[in-house]
């Protein structure tokens, strides 16, 4: 058996392994948010699910948010069936003095906002467009934002002074034509994702404490001596 000071010592180190863990996984998650918060740029579409019939027309607002940078520009490239859906009009917003481009074609909505060279520089969350459309046809569909990392020909949102792409987050609308969206798609995908990655911090947890305790037990197993047998009416043979 172990005894009480080996079976304190192992606890205690469980407790500092568990800890130090702990606050390794906090640190890391901070500087994630933190980082994300000050650099992170997004598109979203709002609203995410949208539910309407055939032949009625509807809204899709785009949200820019330019993760608290200043901006020169914008520009947005959405895709959308177009056998399925019409594009009546494109409303720009108020963000950027000029939108230059404001064009829908076979199944392309191509947006661009600018500054003046002057300024103001747009920084914040605010309503970048918006854009009618008309179901034409019954079923589910989706409008997405076209997007891919240092592509220039698709969506981007630009830094003032420097152009770098500050965009690395994008949303999406799904349509359901003709009938109610099903409950399951009313749950954020964000909030999917931030379960997710609870559940692999608990994980790592878990396992960097099994494998440390397995290591700790072996590292301060007691040797004991265990003498040679002999029969008990003649003493060990001595060598």
């Amino acid at each position: 058996m172990f005894n009480t000071q080996f079976v304190l010592e192992t606890k205690k180190y469980l407790f500092k392994l568990f800890l130090g863990v702990l606050i390794g996984l906090i640190g890391l998650a901070s500087s994630s948010f933190i980082i994300s918060e000050v650099q992170a740029a997004s598109f979203k579409l709002d609203p995410e699910v949208v539910s309407t019939e055939s032949g009625e027309e509807f809204d899709v607002n785009v949200f820019i948010d330019t993760g608290k940078v200043e901006t020169d520009g914008a520009d947005i490239v959405l895709k959308y069936n177009s056998e399925i859906l019409e594009v009546l009009e494109i409303i720009p917003g108020e963000i950027y003095s000029d939108y230059p481009v404001r064009e829908a074609f076979e199944g392309t909505v191509k947006i661009t906002g600018l500054a003046n060279s002057s300024g103001p520089f747009f920084s914040g969350n605010e309503l970048f467009a918006t854009v009618k459309f008309k179901a034409k046809f019954g079923g589910e569909e989706t409008i997405s934002i076209e997007f891919t990392n240092d592509s220039t020909t698709d969506s981007n949102i630009a830094i003032h002074g420097s152009g770098t792409d500050a965009l690395t987050e994008i949303g999406e609308s799904i349509l359901y034509i003709g009938g109610e969206p099903p409950p399951s798609s009313l749950v954020s995908g964000s909030v999917v994702s931030r379960i997710l990655l609870a559940i692999v911090y608990v994980i790592i947890i878990v396992v960097v404490g099994y494998f440390g305790y397995k290591w700790w037990l072996k590292r301060r197993q007691p040797e004991y001596f265990i003498p040679e047998q002999a029969p008990m009416d003649k003493p060990p043979s001595s060598r």
